[in-house]
């Protein structure tokens, strides 16, 4: 493998690892050092912590292929327990500007998981603040709509950033802007382009209230034959955290007027979010039999059972496997136990990095 050193802009000096055991030096004490030039190599690069710190500072001299192949890098480093949280989270604040979409989608699903799983008690509003801190300039800046020629990338960075602020840093402005713009877009469609749109009614529901709620199960009626702009409002039903209206949409996926194709996506959709987790176990279990003579056991139950997976705790992976192997499905066999594996992993992450992630937060 090439290890490359960096330096004031000019073409990397690359040697070759051929050996087990290999010292390379480079000539300046300036160099930068990365491991994995243009992301070519199939390997993970585990870096010391101050040559992490040294990469984090001048993250912007690598291309976005080589940012890209650090944040992976880094974050199995986290979730093995190789590194503390907290050199992942520098990484992640320094990257809260860049331009490239994948990088920024990639950031808001794992601060996302962090917050829902890694953070708790005061740890989460203190982390939600960190969030809401470092990456509520680059929403600002970027806003929710951009030019009409816009291409998809772009629209998909300002989705991500809306989505890190507004959900991940619970940002209450952010979320009145989002459900002024879903009032809207609920009237007049062209105001936002497809790609922002969702996320805009997903954080819109967040803390959205009775009204729009039905306003969006409207929607739905109106749009039963549009596929795209239907499955839209559905997913969003799943993002409203008021525990009356969060009774209601379970109340709804269990009745004949949700299709028994779209059972699965709204209650692994409402399993995806802590709010509704634990209310959607709960009546997943005690509707399982009807879910079972209900639902196509190839698609819609793995579906159900996959989402178990977002639980993170060991109490809670030894309730799934009890109750499945109670209510066994064999076709679902390997799902489960993918499903029991990700509660695990995430659990000893969790048990892991949870005093590191104080430390940090508390600095």
């Amino acid at each position: 493998m090439p290890v490359c050193f960096k330096n004031d802009g000019a073409a990397p000096r690359c040697e070759l690892i051929e050996r087990p055991t290999q010292t390379v030096k480079g000539t300046r004490c300036s160099d930068i050092v990365f491991a994995n030039a243009d992301s070519r190599g199939y390997y993970i690069t585990d870096y010391a912590p101050e040559t992490l710190r040294t990469l984090t500072a001048a993250v912007t001299s690598l291309s976005p292929l080589e940012r890209t192949s650090l944040l992976g890098d880094e974050w199995w480093m986290v979730r093995s327990g190789r590194h503390d949280i907290g050199g992942y989270l520098d990484l992640a604040g320094s990257l809260a500007t860049d331009d490239t979409a994948t990088i920024i989608t990639t950031l808001a699903s794992r601060l996302e998981f962090v917050a829902g799983s890694l953070a708790s008690g005061p740890q989460q509003e203190q982390f939600r603040s960190w969030v809401a801190s470092r990456f509520g300039p680059a929403f600002l800046a970027a806003g929710v709509r951009g030019a009409r020629d816009e291409d998809e990338q772009q629209q998909s960075r300002r989705a991500s950033l809306l989505r890190l602020v507004g959900v991940t840093g619970n940002d209450r402005n952010v979320q009145r802007l989002a459900n002024d713009l879903a009032t809207r877009y609920l009237s007049d469609p062209t105001v936002l382009p497809p790609t922002v749109a969702a996320t805009v009614l997903d954080v819109a529901a967040l803390n959205g209230d009775a009204a729009l709620y039905e306003s969006y199960r409207a929607q739905m009626v109106k749009l039963a034959a549009s596929p795209e702009e239907y499955y839209r409002y559905l997913d969003a039903l799943a993002w409203f955290s008021d525990p009356a209206l969060i009774r209601r949409t379970l109340d709804y996926a269990m009745s004949p007027a949700v299709r028994s194709q779209d059972v699965g996506l709204l209650l692994a959709g409402l399993m995806g979010r802590p709010a509704s987790r634990d209310a959607t176990w709960a009546v997943i279990k005690e509707q399982w039999p009807t879910l079972v003579n209900r639902l196509d056991t190839f698609q819609s139950i793995p579906a159900i059972i996959s989402a178990t997976g977002n639980f993170c705790s060991l109490e809670a992976a030894a309730d799934v496997r009890q109750f499945f192997t109670q209510n066994p499905v064999s076709s679902s066999a390997r799902t489960l136990q993918q499903a029991l594996e990700r509660i695990e992993a995430c659990a000893a992450t969790r048990a892991r990095q949870a005093e590191p992630l104080g430390r940090y937060l508390g600095k």
